[in-house]
């Protein structure tokens, strides 16, 4: 099977063109497709713990950091240190973060209703459930 023919690398392929076109929606804006994830996640489970969202988003301790450091420094998000727990800082977005999330998800949602706009409805769910047969095989 030639390489183009694998579904590994077709994932990949479409992967690459998904985060393109969004970053294209962010990149205006000084924000990466990483710090939008980031942030898009904080918004739908604050107040999150940092570590949390390392788990939630699959990235290093180290990588969580800097992308919090970055959305706090932007004041997109807000971190204090958990009362319980002086190890964790928790994340809350602030009412500039809340604008820009809601305001964005608009855009990122057309951009993913774009990129399935040939399926249908009963491909959709067939695609939501081979995808996610695929990774649990990871």
């Amino acid at each position: 099977m030639k390489l183009d023919e694998t579904p590994g690398y077709a994932l990949c392929r479409i992967a690459r063109k998904v985060h393109y076109q969004i970053d294209l929606i962010f990149k205006e804006e000084g924000m990466t497709v990483e710090q939008w994830v980031a942030l898009k996640t904080i918004f739908e489970n604050q107040p999150l713990i940092q570590k949390e969202l390392g788990r939630l988003i699959e990235k290093t301790p180290n990588t969580v950091k800097s992308l919090a450091e970055r959305l706090e420094k932007k004041n997109f998000i807000k971190r204090t240190p958990d009362p319980s727990d002086h190890r964790n800082l928790i994340l809350t977005v602030t009412e500039k973060g809340q604008k820009f999330t809601e305001e964005y998800s608009a855009l990122d949602e057309k951009a993913n209703d774009a990129l399935t706009s040939s399926l249908t409805k009963e491909e959709m769910e067939e695609l939501a459930r081979l995808l996610d047969k695929i990774e649990k095989n990871l």
